[in-house]
């Protein structure tokens, strides 16, 4: 008798073991390692996207907030499974060396110049955005920076190229964060700064600075969604990135994208149609 309970005890909790690793496995399974950029989570937009897409599927969205340049450094060490990023060279280069398996647009907004609204450099007048770099670096007026490999960095980094300027000396301030922290550093600094215009849309009360300039084509940031390539890291759970890429690519994603406003105005602009 004591031999038969034992028995029927070791396969009940055979069972209850199997049952609880099954359901490990399914937890594991569900969740979806998502790596993007900080102007996604400054502008309130990433909020609104985990909680959509988790209560229309059975996947948990796990967000890691970074620079383009760091979430791109995480993709290729097998960290993540899909990625938001903006900078278009530094994602076909990812792409060229095997790291992503899908690269899809998915929105974009722009970059705007903002600054004191004394505008000491005068840079509301000028007709490009390369006359406004040179007019910063001219008059070594305050200028703080990403600093930080972002999107955001990489595009301010291109412009200055672009003129053969190498910012130095201590009017140009290299933060090392994300976009929110840099603007309100850049307020307390009084100084110029390029951001992303969602995240401007979305902090703009909480600075004395101005919006200075915008409109040149050379400020378009588009953004991609990119699933990570599971033949170099085989841990990437690819069934849930290529299920989350197809949401946001779909009618469901780019509608919470075109959806999302602050006080009226539109963010960001999806890349299909909706």
């Amino acid at each position: 008798m004591i031999k038969k309970l034992w028995i029927t005890v070791c396969c009940l909790f055979s069972i209850i073991s199997l049952h609880c690793l099954n359901t490990a496995a399914a937890d594991e399974n569900a969740l979806i390692r998502l790596t993007t950029t900080t102007s996604l989570l400054s502008s309130g937009l990433m909020e609104q996207i985990k909680t959509a897409f988790e209560s229309d599927t059975d996947y948990i969205l796990s967000v890691e907030a970074v620079g383009t340049g760091r979430a791109l450094r995480r993709a290729r060490e097998g960290n993540t499974d899909v990625l938001i990023v903006h900078s278009t060279a530094a994602e076909l280069k990812f792409m060229r060396e095997g790291f992503g398996r899908v690269r899809l647009p998915l929105m974009s907004n722009e970059f705007i110049l903002a600054g004191p609204e004394a505008d000491p450099a005068g840079v509301a007048k000028m007709d490009s955005i390369a006359r406004v770099f040179e007019a910063i670096a001219a008059m070594q007026q305050r200028f703080v920076s990403r600093g930080d490999d972002s999107g955001t960095h990489k595009k301010e980094l291109e412009i200055w190229d672009g003129l053969n300027i190498e910012p130095h000396g201590k009017w140009y301030i290299e933060y090392g964060h994300g976009m929110g922290k840099t603007l309100v550093f850049a307020d307390k600094m009084n100084a110029y700064i390029l951001v992303d215009s969602g995240t401007w849309l979305a902090m703009r009360e909480q600075t004395r600075l101005v919006k200075l300039f915008e409109g040149d084509t050379v400020l378009n940031n588009p953004y991609h969604i990119i699933s990570v390539n599971p033949a170099e890291h085989p841990d990437i759970n690819a069934e849930a990135a290529d299920r989350f890429v197809t949401w946001m690519t779909s009618k469901p994603g780019q509608n919470i994208i075109r959806d999302f406003t602050l006080d009226d105005v539109q963010l960001f602009t999806p890349a299909g149609k909706s």
